[in-house]
């Protein structure tokens, strides 16, 4: 098996340079914080027109328009 090889970082001390070396997982906290806050903004509105649609009598297709 091979060894990973650990290159040193440039400018330890810039933020950046971390940032810019792991462009793929900064991406992904960037996705994933984006899709979990929108889930947040939203979730109390489909909530809401769910107890609408319930204590209406309407039926969950009226939830999604």
């Amino acid at each position: 098996m091979k060894k990973a090889l650990i290159e040193p970082m440039v400018h330890p001390d810039k933020i950046i340079n971390y940032w810019k070396k792991e462009k793929f997982i900064v991406a992904g906290f960037v996705i994933f914080g984006l899709a979990f806050n929108s889930a947040m903004v939203l979730s109390p509105i489909w909530q809401g027109k769910l107890i609408d649609a319930l204590v209406t009598g309407e039926t969950l297709n009226a939830v999604l328009k």
